[in-house]
């Protein structure tokens, strides 16, 4: 569509329009969610509070955090695989994309998007480019607000355009835009903290930001406030070629429908009923009193009003008090029960998501087999969707990248914690296509069951530990945490190998005393230490040093251990005499040998 400013008011108001039944629906979820709601009762000319379990906060909570207690892996594939410098390429393409996640607070924003998913029926969202960090930036849509383009598949989540709605004050657009202020039509009666509507459409060509006026008060003769009906504030070109927006929603018929749009109602027939019942017991315990006369002809006389709780005893000439009882219906509470119990049946909504079992529940794995049934087909659905909406969402978060700084070397963080580390790239090089692919570990679990799952199947020996690592939400990098597996297993050989060693005597007392001197204080770990002890006594072992000084004395080691420095060949000793009579010994004995073989 062509986009100038009165076509795009047009079109937001006719998508308004077409939208208006599902947003009604949707307020009165927010408003229940929020606890606005007030129970009307027009006959007795009042309104009450909601006394009532609120079931459909509840049901929201827990499954926006059931769906949004897993973090999908995101993993950008290489353009030839099995070639280093393009696994490379691949393995960075996916860590830049998690550190996006990391900086934007992914984790936060699933959640939230969640609950707007479960209660609204649709979880929008648009990319944009973030200056300062110059990251792309992901940023949460008010789905009762957001007006995508509507296509021809009712399933799709990537708008050709898309208009957002939202508010800001007076003051605010006075100070940021003043001269367009000034011939805006602002109605009677503005003020700095008066609301005015602004639009922000993006489609794949450009952004444009407008502001809409006050309808004007035709009974106000006051110096005219401007005349536009509304009024461009900004317009700048999409550099990424393609809009921004990614919508996605609820599998349904044909409109948008939200997981608890059926179970208002029945919140309203219960918290009327309540209401109802309350009054009724109130009346109980402060029954409404009648002054009767015992003459027909003479009208009763009040000589003093009763007070129980002051003592004081009421006084009555000429009739009697009566007192007149409200019992409330004993079936209200029963009904209000089956409210309740079709309620949760409605929105799905299993009795353990308020802390209790069913009465019916004997067992822990009926109990868990109820709740899978109940809750799991939802989970899989919610993050199936998420899935594809997520790869679109980083489509155009590369797109955001390469077209603002794309040659730019930058640096970003990597992974959660200790394990978070330092990532430089550069987003033409880093991205050569935006093929990304995201998946839950297991679609349909949440945190909890998750982890029950992997050791099952690790078990059972149809899931290595390398995928286990993979899928496992507490670990951020699988292939780090593979490594200190390695790690800790040989530490633990190694660990065991020296004390073996040291137990058998084979390690001098005194090179044993330097490795736990070295670990005990922290100074390094135990293969450091090694290698700087076995470093040592090499360095003794091969300097010589004279016969008789300390250092060629074996101390706490036995003899010929390896303890003892060498002797100096030039200085004689013990060993070098023994050496030599021997050798003299040699031709007398030859002789000898002679001699006999003679006779």
């Amino acid at each position: 569509m062509t986009n100038d400013l009165e076509t795009i008011v047009a079109t937001y108001n006719d998508r308004l329009k077409a939208q208006h039944p599902w947003i009604s629906k949707a307020r009165e979820v927010r408003d229940l969610y929020n606890g606005d709601i007030v129970v009307p009762l027009p006959e007795l000319e009042q309104a009450e509070k909601t006394a009532v379990a609120n079931n459909i906060q509840l049901g929201i909570d827990q499954m926006g955090k059931r769906i949004a207690s897993t973090v999908p892996n995101v993993y950008c594939p290489p353009v030839r695989a099995n070639i280093k410098k393009s696994d490379d390429v691949s393995r960075t393409a996916s860590s830049v994309l998690g550190g996006w996640w990391e900086a934007n607070r992914l984790r936060i924003v699933l959640r939230r998007r969640a609950r707007h998913f479960c209660g609204y029926a649709t979880a929008p969202v648009s990319i944009m480019p973030d200056m300062e960090r110059k990251i792309p930036r992901w940023v949460l849509r008010d789905p009762l607000n957001t007006f995508p383009a509507p296509g021809m598949d009712p399933d799709e989540i990537t708008p050709t355009d898309c208009i957002f709605a939202y508010t800001r004050s007076y003051a605010w657009l006075h100070a940021n835009y003043p001269d367009t202020m000034h011939e805006l039509q602002k109605g009677a009666g503005c003020v700095s903290s008066t609301m005015f509507d602004l639009l922000e459409y993006n489609d794949a060509e450009t952004n444009v930001l407008i502001v809409l006026g006050k309808d004007k008060d035709p009974n106000d003769y006051t110096v005219s406030t401007g005349t536009a009906p509304s009024a461009e504030l900004l317009r700048y070109p999409n550099a990424t070629g393609m809009c921004l927006a990614v919508t996605p929603g609820r599998v349904t018929l044909d409109h948008p429908l939200g997981m608890f749009d059926g179970a208002v109602g029945l919140y309203q027939q219960q918290a009327m009923l309540m209401a109802l019942q309350v009054m009724a017991a109130t009346k109980g315990v402060f029954p409404d009193q009648w002054a009767v006369s015992n003459d027909q002809n003479v009208a009763p006389e009040i000589i003093t009003v009763a007070d129980g709780t002051a003592g004081i005893i009421g006084q009555i000439k000429g009739g009697s008090i009566v007192n007149v009882q409200t019992n409330p219906a004993f079936t209200s509470l029963q009904v209000m029960d089956r409210l309740e119990s079709n309620l949760k049946q409605e929105g799905g909504i299993p009795a353990e998501f308020g802390g209790q079992s069913a009465t019916n529940i004997r067992t822990g794995r009926r109990g868990d087999a109820v709740m899978s049934a109940t809750i799991d087909p939802t989970i899989q659905e919610a993050q199936e969707i998420f899935e594809y909406s997520l790869q679109e969402e980083n489509r155009r978060a590369i797109a955001v990248a390469k077209a603002y700084w794309g040659s730019t070397s930058k640096s970003i963080y990597v992974g959660r914690g200790k394990a978070a580390r330092a990532k430089e790239y550069t987003p033409n090089e880093a991205f050569p296509t935006d093929n990304n692919l995201v998946s839950y570990a297991y679609a349909g679990a949440d945190a909890a069951g998750l982890i029950i799952e992997i050791g099952q199947r690790i078990g059972m020996g149809t899931l290595s530990k390398k995928t286990g690592m993979q899928v496992d939400p507490m670990i951020d990098d699988w292939e780090q945490e593979h490594d200190q597996v390695i790690a800790e297993g040989l530490e633990a050989a190694m660990m065991q190998s020296v004390q073996q060693q040291a137990a058998a005597g084979a390690i001098p007392p005194a090179d044993l005393a330097r490795i736990m001197q070295l670990v005990a204080s922290d100074e390094m770990d135990l293969a450091a230490a090694i290698t700087k002890v076995q470093a040592e006594a090499q360095e003794r072992q091969a300097t010589p040093v004279p016969e008789g000084a300390p250092a060629a004395q074996p101390g706490l080691a036995l003899p010929g251990a390896g303890a003892e420095a060498p002797i100096d060949e030039a200085q004689p000793g013990t060993q070098n005499l023994a050496s030599l009579l021997t050798s003299l010994r040699r031709p007398q004995m030859a002789l000898q040998s002679g001699g006999g073989r003679g006779g």
